[in-house]
């Protein structure tokens, strides 16, 4: 099967949009023929609704750390621009500053200089309370050690952001409607046969799976992935590329990952690579 190219808005290492074309899927991409067909009529309705203004936006990241009184500086002058329904990664060693990156676009920590802009708007300087709230709304957030809460079910897990954002009075009035739109996420990402059952009677994968439902029930606009494979053997991984690769192309949701693996960078639209604190084409 021939390589299938799509038009698609693009952002370079310094955050500039661009119209140049882009493979629909990295060469790793193992869907079958009629998952390839049908996720690249989709990824293209989707492309042609895309707007050039940046989904999710980094400019002039830089931030440091002290050790003692010590500053480490981890990232200088970042910047980066995702587009609507893309999916991008971002590859880099241990301690490269990926993951304080991605932590900074989703405004879990603050930069030392720079901005970071939601669909045009900066989100880094909102207080803490609005900054919470955007967050919950609209940022999806998956990890490489899930973060499960122990004690809850799958089914609990994943309806927990939404209990967080409406409060328990505003949850209960809505609780019928909002489990069974857990459940449908839950059957999307085929965990429909463990809404029962809790983080320790599930395999790596299923955790995975069951984090990846919890970060898409509020139908956020722009999903941030920290290591997702990273604590998985190559098979699951590959499983939970797949997936996060279909959520992408037929949900138009905007993706960012970062990875030290390039044969997983290479699944995304496009890879770069944060080097030293600083950002380059992959």
């Amino acid at each position: 099967m021939s390589k299938t190219t799509t038009k698609k808005p693009q952002a370079s290492p310094n955050g500039q949009l661009t119209g140049s074309e882009a493979p629909a899927r990295g060469p790793h991409w193992t869907g079958n023929g009629a998952e390839q067909n049908n996720s690249a009529r989709e990824g293209s309705a989707a492309n042609k609704k895309a707007s050039k203004q940046a989904a999710l936006q980094g400019i002039g990241i830089k931030k440091s750390y002290h050790k003692g009184k010590t500053p480490v500086p981890v990232l200088h002058d970042v910047s980066i621009a995702i587009a609507e329904g893309e999916f991008v990664s971002i590859i880099g060693q241990s301690g490269s500053g990926k993951s304080t990156l991605l932590h900074l676009l989703g405004t879990l920590d603050s930069p030392d200089a720079g901005e970071v802009r939601l669909g045009g708007e900066r989100i880094d300087n909102l207080p803490a309370k609005k900054r919470d709230k955007l967050r919950n709304k609209h940022f999806g957030m998956i990890f490489q050690f899930y973060h499960l809460l122990p004690e809850l079910t799958t089914l609990e897990n994943v309806l927990a952001p939404l209990m967080i954002a409406e409060g328990v009075l505003s949850y209960r009035l809505k609780r019928k409607t909002h489990r069974q739109q857990a459940r449908e996420i839950l059957e999307r990402v085929g965990l429909s046969h463990r809404l029962k059952h809790k983080p320790r009677e599930l395999s790596g994968g299923e955790m995975q799976r069951a984090a990846i439902a919890r970060a898409l029930v509020t139908k956020p606009r722009v999903l941030l992935a920290d290591e997702p494979t990273g604590n998985l053997d190559r098979k699951t991984g590959d499983e939970i590329m797949s997936l996060l690769c279909s959520l992408n192309e037929s949900q138009a949701l905007s993706i960012v990952m970062v990875t030290h693996d390039a044969v997983i960078a290479n699944r995304a639209h496009r890879a770069l690579r944060l080097t030293d604190g600083r950002m380059h084409s992959a």
